[in-house]
């Protein structure tokens, strides 16, 4: 085999140009819907302008003043939107609906609110979907966050805009809840790659079917998700995780909400479900009684199932970024993306699927020839920076994500993947060399590399010496992917 010359020093001058490159989002919708390409918002900062909405049911005007106190404590400089304190009955009638749309639309079309509260749930948010201006949305991407009746935003906004919001605690309801707001703000103002959800409480998600997914994570409050049904705003789900969570339903509601997705096919799609705060009825005190429900409409449904996620409506909630990419593996949830972009979004220096995978055919010689003989990835654009090596990559069948039959490329590159994406490209080009040690690789945890990666892993452990444990499902730092390829590449 030819012996290559200075690869370390071309794939370090190669990463310099990934690295100054951005990543195009993941497109999102089903087969029968337009497919969008996902936004995330800018990070937040101290000093930014956020406003404070109620698109759904009033506060009293005591709430209002302490969740204003709280932001401008803070250091934000907060904008409370029109009409907060707007009093119909059941929040209908005298045209509401226009008004609380447009002043939420005043907040979003504002290039300088930076964020949007809203400040509680109750109900009203479905009135407004058609009067959103999701352009704005689109243009400005503001951070939105709330829950329970917000579900209705979450999900038109998701799958009209492309923007990624955040099912997380809300200045009136959660008022008090610090630990949400320090989970909820940790994640807003120190951007990261790739990161676990857990719960605050320390507790960890139990698993009903095991099993590994990835897809976008979309859903929220189960009422609003059975209310649009039928709708043009109902929830897409195809190939995604569901979430759902729910306060104060009887269980036959519960069983009812659960069954009407089951008889829609939703749940014939999903790629995954996790099921947060399922709090009872007060007549059925039980919790038990309203999981055993919906337990019982999911028992055929052969994904990955995950309970106990305490999002929702319990206390201290954690924030769930709907829209956002995750990996369920075990009894664990990775969000494997940025979920807001600012400088500090790559100071942990991980490589994405995007970046690696033009790092490795760069170093590969690009192997352009291929491309002609593959299909575009409808998840990578042909604007990307990396999208003809990543068609390169394709047409070889060595894309990274081995484990899923989508690419997402603002995945963060995990150890598992990569090094079975780099034993699959050397092994189809006849490069594999004869090993030179005997050395294995150390996992601290083999239970979780899939049976596709054992054997590559294995075989590639002896052709480098790996520094320390390694943990399959931990996302490779941009430096040592570096260094590897360069190992493994060259002679």
């Amino acid at each position: 085999m030819k012996t290559r010359v200075l690869i370390s020093s071309f794939i370090f001058l190669m990463i310099c140009s990934v690295l100054s490159a951005s990543v195009s989002a993941a497109a999102v919708g089903g087969d029968n819907r337009s497919r969008i390409d996902l936004v995330v918002p800018e990070a937040l900062n101290i000093g930014d302008k956020v406003g404070i909405v109620a698109p759904a049911s009033r506060a009293t005007p005591d709430r209002l003043e302490l969740a204003s106190d709280f932001l401008t404590d803070m250091g934000f400089e907060v904008v409370i939107a029109d009409n907060i304190d707007l009093d119909t009955e059941f929040g209908v009638g005298d045209g509401s609906e226009q008004v609380r749309a447009e002043a939420f639309n005043a907040l979003a079309r504002d290039p300088e609110i930076k964020a949007i509260f809203c400040l509680r749930g109750g109900y009203g948010a479905m009135h407004l979907l058609q009067n959103i201006d999701y352009e704005a949305l689109r243009r400005n991407r503001p951070i939105i966050i709330g829950y329970s009746d917000i579900t209705a935003l979450h999900t038109a906004i998701v799958q009209n805009a492309g923007l990624v919001t955040f099912h997380g605690p809300m200045l009136s309801s959660n008022y008090g809840q610090q630990e949400a707001f320090d989970l909820l703000f940790e994640m807003l103002m120190a951007p990261k790659a790739a990161f676990p959800l857990e719960n605050i409480d320390g507790t960890a998600f139990i698993t009903i079917n095991e099993g590994y997914a990835e897809g976008i994570i979309v859903g929220g409050n189960m009422t609003l998700l059975s209310s649009l049904m039928g709708t043009e705003y109902e929830l897409d789900v195809k190939d995604k995780i569901l979430f759902i969570e729910e306060t104060g339903e009887a269980p036959y509601r519960l069983h009812r909400y659960i069954w009407q997705l089951k008889l829609a096919g939703l749940l014939d799609e999903v790629a995954a479900v996790v099921i947060g705060d399922i709090l009872p009825d007060r007549v059925y005190d039980d919790p038990e009684i309203s999981l055993k429900v919906i337990l019982e409409a999911l028992k055929d449904v052969n994904v990955p199932i995950l309970y106990n996620v305490r999002a929702g409506h319990g206390v201290n909630p954690l924030t769930i970024p709907i829209g956002a990419m995750v990996r369920i593996e075990g009894n664990g949830i990775t969000v494997m993306q940025e979920v807001v972009t600012g400088a500090e979004a790559t100071s942990d220096g991980v490589i994405t699927r995007a970046e690696f995978t033009a790092l490795m055919m760069e170093a590969l010689e690009g192997k352009m020839e291929y491309i002609r003989a593959a299909e575009p990835f409808d998840d990578v654009p042909d604007s990307s920076p990396y999208y003809t090596h990543v068609i390169s990559a394709r047409a070889m069948g060595v894309t990274s994500g081995v484990g899923n039959n989508r690419f997402m490329p603002h995945a963060a590159m995990t150890y598992q993947d990569m090094l079975v994406m780099i034993h699959s490209a050397l092994s189809r080009l006849g490069r594999l060399p004869d090993f030179q040690t005997d050395q294995w690789i150390e996992f601290d945890d083999w239970d979780g590399v899939a049976e596709y990666a054992r054997g590559p892993i294995q075989t590639l452990a002896k052709m480098y010496t790996f520094g320390g444990v390694l943990n399959p499902g931990k996302p490779v730092p941009r430096a040592e992917a570096v260094i590897i390829l360069a190992a493994l590449i060259s002679d």
